[in-house]
């Protein structure tokens, strides 16, 4: 005997594959290779010390470098050493292994600009959020409005990307973008990145700022159904 069954039906929804873009954050695609005998990307290029955007073809010797460099872009003009539309000027180029599950987050640099990749075989998730407009104490890790450590900070604008999973991008994140990322598999993680500031621990010349994890709720680091 057949039975019935009340669903509840909601409208229809057209899926929206548009993703809301923090100004300054580029993702730009890499060509990857791909032959029987395995696979070629070519992941920077250089010309006198700055990074030239891959995405050109005016990379030849004698080309001017204000067409190839890779620009950074959207940030505050008032940050020193970020002005909007330097050249991105390569200081130190680091690798970083993630456990599976696990978060790392949220970094922010003041000075700073981070250009990331993850290898095609590897997946995790990005979480960015905008800061800019927040000012930061004069200890790392410290974030401070008026005087006060704000542990919540309201921001303007977040972003979720993808990187691995079979495709080759770069991720740039300006100054003052806090980014944090989570394995999102059964086994370690990669992440190979260049930056325009030389690492120093000591405080006075330090860049490296910190919040919580969980700061703009843990529910951003979850992977939605549907």
């Amino acid at each position: 005997m057949a039975r019935a069954y009340r669903l509840n039906l909601t409208p229809l929804q057209l899926q929206n594959y548009a993703s809301k873009s923090i100004p300054g954050v580029q993702i730009i695609e890499l060509a990857r290779h791909v032959d029987e005998s395995g696979s070629f990307t070519e992941l920077f290029r250089f010309r006198d010390g700055a990074l030239l955007d891959p995405r050109s073809t005016e990379f030849r010797d004698g080309a001017p470098r204000s067409i190839d460099a890779l620009r950074i872009e959207g940030v505050d003009p008032e940050i020193p050493e970020g002005l909007s539309g330097a050249a991105f000027q390569v200081r130190q180029i680091n690798w970083s292994e993630l456990e599976p599950g696990v978060v790392r987050a949220f970094h922010i640099h003041k000075r700073q600009t981070d250009v990331w990749f993850v290898p095609a075989h590897e997946k995790i998730l990005v979480l960015l959020a905008d800061l800019r407009g927040w000012p930061l104490g004069d200890e790392p890790g410290k974030l401070v409005e008026n005087g006060v450590n704000v542990s919540k900070p309201i921001i303007t604008q977040h972003q979720r990307v993808a990187l691995g999973d079979g495709r080759s991008r770069l991720l740039v994140i300006p100054p003052m973008v806090a980014h944090g990322f989570r394995s999102l598999l059964d086994h370690k993680s990669r992440l190979l990145y260049a930056v325009n500031l030389y690492f120093d621990p000591l405080p006075e010349h330090c860049d490296e700022w910190r919040l919580p994890w969980d700061t703009f709720g843990e529910e951003r680091w979850d992977i939605p159904n549907g």
